[in-house]
């Protein structure tokens, strides 16, 4: 994953959508994940949040996430508590 960030700032008073973060490795466009957040490492943790749900679970034999490098003992994002 190539994750690309941009400081939107948008004309609107609150500042939760200020940055965005998207995958630039397979960003084409509307339907692909667009994470949103405060900062931009807060967009970046939404935009992964986002990809591991979508792809579900997929931790491979030793136990790490391909998605979000969740480490053994640590629940990958697309597990819900």
């Amino acid at each position: 994953m190539k994750i690309r960030t941009h400081n939107e700032y948008p004309p609107i008073p609150i500042r939760q959508f200020d940055w965005s973060a998207v995958d630039d490795e397979t960003y084409d466009g509307p339907g692909c994940p667009i994470g949103w957040g405060s900062t931009s490492s807060g967009a970046v943790e939404d935009l992964l949040d986002q990809v591991c749900r979508d792809r579900g679970n997929e931790c491979g034999a030793n136990g790490v996430c391909e998605w979000c490098d969740a480490e053994a003992g640590v629940k990958c994002r697309a597990v819900t508590p």
